[in-house]
């Protein structure tokens, strides 16, 4: 019965290929753009917002989707995140360069998963 079920199991089994063909890949990375880019957005200006409140400024807009025409600037943006109230130079550091912590955190979350075998 065991012998039987193996047997089955083993001939049904496809033949494994270690690379995928032209076509998988472009049709995988269709289907991983739009998540993608929703979350990439979503963390770069997100960024932007959540640094501007802890330095006490106040959010004006924050334009996450669809991609776009910025109404302010008359040009093409995939997203754009508008604040008053930064007041100092180092407000206006911080503001600017949150995407960059952002992207440091997770780069570095990563980095010790693959060190650590996880």
């Amino acid at each position: 019965m065991r012998a039987g079920l193996i047997a089955a199991v083993v001939a049904a089994a496809a033949t494994a290929h270690a690379d995928p063909d032209n076509s998988t890949l472009f049709w995988v990375g269709v289907a991983m753009a739009p998540p993608t880019y929703v979350a990439g957005v979503s963390l770069h200006e997100g960024s932007h917002a959540l640094a501007a409140k802890l330095v006490g400024a106040n959010v004006e807009e924050l334009h996450l989707f669809p991609p776009g025409i910025d109404p302010h600037t008359d040009s093409f943006r995939f997203g754009w995140t508008y604040v008053t109230g930064l007041s100092t130079r180092n407000e206006r550091v911080f503001f600017y360069i949150a995407p960059k912590i952002t992207d440091t955190v997770l780069l570095s979350g990563f980095a010790a998963l693959i060190l650590t075998d996880t």
